[in-house]
């Protein structure tokens, strides 16, 4: 969920709250939730747990450096725009979001 669907989504519990169909505790539950849940998907995943599809570039995580690189299925390697292969890579996350 991106941040226009956040927003949505909190509009939407205002008017149920404003209808009395739920109390202010269980909006102000669910408006956190929406928030954790969208703050857990930016997180860095372990390469040890999943490693991402081909076809789009990443943030990754190696030896405490941050990059953007490609990860290849092919070779099992991340690759730099310039073709150079990074060995070390230990987590990543999908790039965000362009402003708009």
């Amino acid at each position: 969920m991106n941040k226009i669907g956040i927003i949505e989504a909190i509009v939407g519990i205002a008017s149920e709250l404003d209808r009395g169909d739920i109390n202010i505790n269980e909006a102000k539950d669910v408006a956190i939730a929406l928030v954790e849940q969208e703050f857990i998907t930016q997180n860095w995943i372990d390469c040890k747990d999943k490693l991402p599809e081909i076809g789009s570039e990443y943030i990754v995580s190696v030896d405490c450096a941050v990059f953007t690189l490609a990860y290849s299925c092919y070779s099992k390697t991340w690759v730099g725009d310039d073709g150079d292969v990074f060995m070390g890579v230990t987590h990543w996350m999908p790039l965000p979001e362009p402003p708009q």
